[in-house]
This record gives C-alpha cells, structure tokens and sequence, in this order.
C-alpha cells in the first residue's frame, strides 16, 4: 500500500512527491524523538515507529467511504485517534498511484480539494469525484449536506 518502508529517505516518509517533513524531533539518547503534535493545541504524540500502524487505520477508514460521498482529512483524523488531519494528507499522498484506495473522497475541511504542490493530483481528484456523481459548487466547494459521508463535526 505504501509506497516504501518509514526507514527509508532519512528518516522521513518518501511520498510520490518525494520525501515527506520529517517526523522524527531532534535526537535524544537512545535516537530520534518523536515530535509533539501541533494540531490545536494537542500535545499528544504518535511514536514513529507506531505511525505505520495508523497509516493502517486511515487507510481501513478511507475504504470504508461509498462511492459519492466525501469525508474531511479531520473526520477521518478522529475516527483514527493518535492521528492530525495532516497525517491523514500524508497518508494519502504516500499511496502507489495504482493503489485501490479511494483517496479522492477526502477533502478538506472547507468542502474543496486540497491544493497540491506538483503535478494534476487535484484536476483528477476533481474528475474521479466528477465520474461518482459528486457535484461542485461555482465555489468549487463540495457540500456536505449532500454528498458528506459523516455528519458535520
């Protein structure tokens, strides 16, 4: 599913855009820390060595969402727990561009796609929604009334 192991690229989690911000703080005694959350206010951590694991469950969840419906990066974040809303990003940017994951169904927390740094990722996350029947407001919002998976938190 991912797309290689967490020990490879330094420390850091290579995504199909090339090596993810690191996870690891500044190292300690016996390695690397792990870096406290920032993620309102939280000072929860998620060990590296246990976000393999979490990239599990995100990606459990993300095969849960029905074929029209869409979900936020948070949504999904607390039904994981241990995880942020930009884990979630993470995760599904680490995905194999093959992977049978329906990654398009998450968006973020505004009704629209998340913007991306390199390639057409969002132009084609927009036509796969296109393709299930998802519509898009002349916002380019997507409402979640109508096409959310879960109620609004």
């Amino acid at each position: 599913m991912l797309t290689s192991s967490t020990t490879e690229c330094s420390g850091r989690f290579w995504t199909r855009y090339g090596c993810s911000p690191n996870w690891l703080g500044p190292p300690g005694p016996s390695g690397p820390t792990p870096r406290l959350r920032k993620h309102q206010g939280s000072s929860l951590v998620t060990p590296v060595r246990e976000i393999p694991a979490v990239y599990d469950r995100v990606l459990e969840v993300v095969r849960q969402i029905p074929r029209g419906q869409v979900v936020t990066y948070g949504q999904i974040a607390m039904i994981v727990g241990e995880c942020t809303p930009r884990m979630v990003g993470y995760c599904m940017a680490s995905l194999d561009p093959d992977s049978d994951v329906p990654w398009q169904r998450v968006i973020n927390a505004q009704g629209k796609i998340s913007p991306r740094g390199v390639g057409d990722g969002a132009l084609r996350q927009r036509h796969l929604l296109i393709a299930e029947g998802v519509e898009f407001s002349d916002a380019d919002r997507i409402s979640f009334r109508r096409f959310g998976w879960l109620d609004p938190y």
